[in-house]
């Protein structure tokens, strides 16, 4: 009985410190969060009826894939003024899985407007979580 429990006592060791010898970002790559796009003087939000919208920026975990930056994804955007940008991260818990989805997104605001246009593209309306 003594060994079994060892036994069991080992392997959930195991399984919990297994996936956790190094750090997902090995490559020394800084994620810049804040990657904002200024609004123009004199910009008031209420009166444009903006609208924030999201997508994916195909980030993958482990550095397996670079995410798309908010200057390079804005290019699909084109022909739709966008009043600022960010990067953030959907809220859903992941598992921590070399080759996953990180959940990182760039949001973009945008007018109103603009909505079914950017949804063509890909886009969906960002919810702050």
């Amino acid at each position: 009985m003594k060994i079994l429990c060892q036994a069991l006592v080992s392997i959930g060791f195991l399984a919990l410190t297994a996936c956790s010898t190094g750090h997902c970002r090995r490559d020394g790559t800084k994620v810049n969060i804040k990657e904002d796009v200024k609004p123009p003087s004199g910009y008031q939000r209420e009166h444009l009826g903006s609208v924030l919208i999201a997508k994916s920026d195909g980030s993958l975990q482990c550095g397996m894939k670079r995410g798309l930056s908010i200057q390079e994804m804005t290019h699909e955007l084109e022909g739709i003024e966008v009043f600022s940008s960010h990067k953030a991260h959907d809220g859903l818990m992941r598992l921590q899985t070399c080759g996953a989805e990180t959940g990182m997104l760039n949001v973009f605001e945008i007018q109103a407007q603009d909505l079914s246009r950017a949804q063509k593209l890909g886009f969906s309306v960002y919810e702050n979580h």
